[in-house]
C-alpha cells in the first residue's frame, strides 16, 4: 500500500560496529548478527506487540527471527495490499496459457461490469484505469486521471473476478492450486476460519498510543472489501518461499520474462509492486495489521517483515524506515536509526484530541458566562458552525474520506466527532437558551 504517511538514536557502540567491516563478507554483504540487532532494537522503538522478519536468498532462509508476543514465523497473519502481487502473478499465469491479454478490454472477461468501459486489464495492474483511490466497486467508475497512476484497490478486486471468470475456480481455490502447492506454502489461507485455527496472530489496533487486541470483519470494510485486493492471510515464512520464487527466475510458476514485465509498467508501479532503485517492493495495511516484502534482485536477496498491528501515524511510518535500514543493509550499507519518538509524538497527538474536546465542552461548561455576556454573533457561528464544518472537511482535503478515518486511526475519529457533535450543540443550546429568554 502506498505511502499512507523518525525515536532515540542507536547507542555509539552500535553505530561502530554497523560500520565495521564484519558485516560483510556474511551474506551478499549484510551481518545477520548485525541484522537481528538492528531489527530488534528499532522494533522495540515501535512499541507494538511483536513483528517478524525474515532474509532469503534464493536457495533458503537466511535469517529468521520474531520479536514480543509473535508466536513463530510459521504464524499467520493478513498482508494487506502484499496480497496484490499474488493477484497480480496469478493474471501473468492467464496471460501465458492464452487465456487473458494485457491490452484486451477487461470488460471482455467481466461483461456484467459495463463501467469498465475500455480500460485494458494492463491498465488495471499499474493502477492507472482512472479509478480512484476511495472508490468501491459497487460505485467505481472511470475518470479523468485515466493514463496517470492513482493507487485504487478496486483495480485489483476486478482482476480478482477476471482469475475466477477465466479459470472457474474461485480465487482462494486458483492461488491454491497455481502457486501455493506448487510453491509449499503450506500457512497460507483465503479463508479466515482455515487461518484461525493455524493459530492466526491476533490483530491490534492503536488508541490513544496504547495497543489493543481487536477483530476487524474479513474481509473488510474498507477499499480492499475482496481478497484479492488485499486479504491473504500467511506465514512470514511462506512468504520467503513465495519471494524466493522471484529469486530464482519464476521456478516452475512463471516466466522470468513475466517477472521482467512485473517490474516494469507505470512509472514506480509495474503489477503488483513498486519498482524503486533500491528494491522492489510491496506493503500491506488493513485495520489491524501491515506487513511487507521488498527484493534486491541484484544481490539476490529480499526480506519479508509483518507486524499484527496498525498504528497509522506513528508505528506504521516508522516500519517503512525500519524496512529502508534493512534494505540499507541488504547493499551492505549501514542502516540509519529512527529519529522520531513514538512516546513523544503520541503525546503531541493526544494533545490534539484534548484541545479540540476542550473547545467543544468550554462553551458548555462557561454557559452561565455567556448568558451575562453573550458573544458577537459572528464569533458564535465561527465556534458552533465553521468549526464543525472545518472538522468534517480535512479528511477530504488531505484526500481521505471519513471512512477510512474510522478504519485506520480510530481513535481520531471519535475525538473529531465528538468535538464536532459538542460545538454543534452547543451552538443547539446558546440558540435555543437565547430565544427563551427574549420570549421571557
Amino acid at each position: 500500500m502506498r505511502a499512507f504517511r523518525r525515536a532515540f538514536p542507536i547507542s555509539l557502540v552500535l553505530a561502530l560496529v554497523l560500520g565495521a567491516p564484519r558485516a560483510s563478507a556474511e551474506q551478499g554483504g549484510y551481518s545477520k548478527e548485525l541484522m537481528e540487532e538492528y531489527f530488534r532494537e528499532e522494533a522495540a522503538k515501535t512499541h507494538v506487540p511483536g513483528a517478524a522478519l525474515v532474509i532469503t536468498n534464493a536457495e533458503h532462509t537466511q535469517l529468521s527471527l520474531v520479536t514480543g508476543v509473535y508466536p513463530s514465523a510459521d504464524s499467520p497473519q493478513i498482508i494487506g495490499s502484499t496480497t496484490k502481487s499474488f493477484t497480480a502473478l496469478a493474471i501473468m499465469q492467464l496471460v501465458e496459457k492464452g487465456v487473458v491479454a494485457l491490452d484486451t478490454p477487461a470488460v471482455a472477461y467481466l461483461p456484467e461490469r459495463p463501467r469498465l468501459a475500455d480500460v485494458t486489464v494492463r491498465e488495471l495492474l499499474n493502477h492507472t484505469s482512472g479509478f480512484g483511490t476511495n472508490q468501491r466497486l459497487k460505485n467505481c467508475k472511470v475518470g479523468r486521471q485515466r493514463g496517470s497512476f492513482e493507487y485504487a484497490n478496486v483495480n485489483y478486486s476486478l482482476l480478482g473476478e477476471i482469475i475466477e471468470q477465466v479459470s472457474g475456480d474461485s480465487y482462494a481455490d486458483y492461488l491454491q492450486k497455481h502457486i501455493l502447492d506448487p510453491l509449499g506454502m503450506t500457512h497460507t489461507y483465503g479463508d479466515l476460519a482455515a487461518a484461525q485455527a493455524d493459530g492466526l496472530v491476533p490483530g491490534n489496533r492503536n488508541w490513544f498510543g496504547f495497543n489493543f487486541a481487536q477483530d476487524m470483519p474479513y474481509p473488510g470494510l474498507f477499499g480492499s472489501e475482496t481478497l484479492a485486493a488485499g486479504y491473504l492471510i500467511t506465514s512470514p515464512n511462506d512468504l520467503a518461499t513465495y519471494v524466493r520464487m522471484y529469486l530464482q527466475g519464476g521456478a516452475a510458476i512463471i516466466s522470468q520474462q513475466s517477472i521482467e514485465q512485473m517490474w516494469q509498467g507505470a512509472p514506480n508501479y509495474g503489477f503488483g509492486w513498486f519498482v524503486g532503485e533500491q528494491k522492489i517492493h510491496h506493503a500491506g495495511m488493513v485495520e489491524n495489521y501491515v506487513s511487507s516484502i521488498a527484493m534486491v534482485p541484484e544481490r539476490g536477496l529480499a526480506a519479508v517483515m509483518v507486524v499484527p498491528a496498525q498504528d497509522y501515524l506513528v508505528a506504521s511510518p516508522m516500519f517503512e524506515h525500519i524496512e529502508d535500514g534493512v534494505v540499507a543493509q541488504l547493499h551492505g550499507r549501514s542502516p540509519a536509526p529512527l529519529q522520531s519518538s513514538y512516546l513523544l509524538r503520541h503525546m503531541g497527538i493526544n494533545a490534539v484530541y484534548i484541545s479540540l474536546l476542550g473547545i467543544a465542552a468550554i462553551p458548555l461548561i462557561r454557559i452561565r458566562r455567556w448568558r451575562a455576556k453573550p458573544y458577537p454573533l459572528a464569533v458564535d457561528l465561527a465556534i458552533h458552525l465553521g468549526m464543525p464544518v472545518v472538522l468534517c472537511v480535512l479528511p477530504l482535503a488531505a484526500g481521505s474520506t471519513w471512512r477510512m478515518v474510522r478504519l485506520f486511526v480510530p481513535d481520531a475519529f471519535w475525538v473529531t466527532t465528538l468535538s464536532a457533535v459538542g460545538l454543534l450543540a452547543g451552538g443547539v443550546w446558546k440558540l435555543q437558551d437565547m430565544v427563551k429568554r427574549r420570549r421571557a
